[in-house]
């Protein structure tokens, strides 16, 4: 089996019986999940879906992972690798094979992106021109012989995905989303300015406030608390699709976990001295203060990779998790990657192997399938993947731009102007989403579930979402929690 497993070039799934044991693998980064657990008898059962498991075997709160639930509440964490938010149901981790026994699990890692350690001597100009060509090479593979869709926005991510796809002679259209509400946060003129210079048709989807949350139904999902607020949009563009005849859809997920990574400290710890003092002169308008700035840029990702229990003691939840749960939450931000290894790879390692990819890829594709559109992400195929992990994260941001690398391979594809804007953070459209519906968000800051069971203070986060409401910050830390409320009325 292992061997079998070593040998697969692409991300796979395997799922066999043998006798009584059960072997399931994933792939390397958990685009298609698995779950596992076993019956009143003992016996190990698999599935893709935790919500057909939960059909077998109906949970009760005390069923929940109080680690992963404390790290959602204050932190929109999702489960560790190998856990979902319940005791008794368990994730095959990415890039792992397990045997499931009745009386015992074992675990092969068969990819691991710790083995994976940046080239230093790598430069930007060779960097940029491998990484164009890989991306060609590996978005052709995923091309099927029929017309497809590739999700468009004004970033790099989604951009390079279509122009991989017409170079490879794709016979593909690109969908974006005005948001006419909100103008600030409105990215189709730069998705309409990519499809222009590519020569791809342009399908808009009018993206309103109405289209997304539906904040009576919230926490829809029964496997998990974790929400996106733009996710509903989501039935609406798989209907659109499909009324295109569009069966397979292309997105630039999730580019943001491989090339978007702040230097400073690999800079620091490398003694790129020259080049740390530029990254900091650049970022410095960003900071009030240089204390501060040095403790944000160098300092805290030092601390966190190098002493993570002296770390996670000096650190503050949110301040409405529960006094009880503290401790939770401090144990499990004390869990690091280990010496060894420069403290912005370690978050990049960490970011490939955030569970919230499956988490999101699962949800995205069960959405798309309701009207018979797939779904594929080729930036998170394991050799772009591989290749991003090779990378120093000095050639990512000088801190003035992101994603140089990315950028400098797509510059003369992409027109300039997408090459050079700044990624558009979508925060207004969410906080008009969050405020036109505050009647019904502040109703679930009441005789809260989650107070019931110590995991909350109810009067202190209802109090913060009540400042948000107002107007007096836009902080939407709290918006986790909440999801986590809903989930737990509606299913527990």
């Amino acid at each position: 089996m292992a061997a079998r497993l070593l040998r697969a070039s692409k991300p796979a799934r395997f799922l066999e019986n043998r006798d009584e044991t059960v072997v399931a693998a994933t792939d390397p980064l958990g685009l298609q999940p698995l779950y596992y657990t076993s019956t009143d008898r003992g016996e190990p059962v698999v599935n893709h879906s935790i919500e057909q498991l939960l059909e077998a075997h109906p949970p009760a709160v005390a069923d929940l992972n109080l680690s992963t639930v404390v790290g959602h509440i204050a932190g929109s964490y999702a489960p560790e690798p190998g856990s979902t938010f319940f005791k008794h149901i368990h994730a095959v981790a990415p890039g792992t094979a397990v045997a499931i026994e009745p009386e015992e699990v074992s675990t092969e890692t068969y990819w691991d992106p710790l083995r994976f350690r940046p080239n230093r001597l790598l430069r930007a100009e060779e960097a940029s021109r491998k990484l164009r060509d890989l991306l060609f090479e590996v978005i052709a593979d995923y091309v099927p012989d029929v017309r497809v869709a590739c999700t468009l926005s004004s970033g790099m991510d989604s951009s390079t995905v279509l122009a991989g796809l017409q170079h490879a002679g794709a016979d593909v259209i690109a969908v974006t989303w005005p948001t006419p509400e909100i103008s600030d946060t409105d990215e189709s003129r730069w998705a309409t300015l990519t499809a222009e210079k590519l020569g791809v048709p342009l399908i808009q989807i009018p993206m309103t406030t109405d289209d997304l949350i539906d904040a009576d139904a919230i926490a829809i999902r029964r496997a998990t608390p974790l929400v996106n607020i733009f996710g509903g949009i989501l039935p609406k563009t798989a209907k659109a699709l499909s009324q295109h005849g569009i069966g397979v859809t292309f997105t630039g997920f999730s580019g943001d976990h491989l090339f978007l990574m702040e230097p400073g400290p690999d800079l620091l710890l490398s003694f790129r001295l020259v080049r740390l003092a530029r990254y900091l002169r650049n970022v410095s308008p960003k900071y009030p203060t240089k204390t501060r700035m040095i403790r944000r840029e160098l300092l805290g990702p030092i601390a966190r990779q190098t002493l993570p229990r002296t770390w996670a003691r000096r650190q503050q939840p949110v301040s409405w998790l529960h006094p009880d749960q503290h401790e939770v939450w401090r144990e499990r931000l004390r869990r690091s990657l280990g010496p060894g290894i420069l403290p912005g790879h370690a978050e990049r390692i960490a970011g490939v192997g955030d569970a919230t990819i499956s988490y999101q890829a699962e949800t995205l594709a069960y959405e798309m399938s309701k009207e018979g559109v797939e779904i594929r992400h080729p930036l998170m195929d394991r050799r772009i993947v591989e290749f991003a992990l090779s990378l120093p994260t000095w050639l990512l941001d000088d801190g003035q731009t992101d994603k140089l690398v990315l950028r400098d391979a797509m510059r003369g594809v992409l027109p300039d102007q997408v090459v050079e804007l700044e990624k558009i953070y979508p925060e207004r459209l969410a906080e008009k989403v969050l405020r036109d519906r505050s009647q019904a968000l502040m109703s679930l800051t009441k005789d809260m579930r989650a107070a019931d069971l110590k995991l909350v203070s109810e009067q202190e986060l209802s109090d913060y979402v009540s400042a948000f409401m107002r107007g007096e910050h836009d902080d939407a830390t709290w918006w986790s929690t909440l999801t986590l409320e809903d989930w737990l009325r509606r299913w527990f």
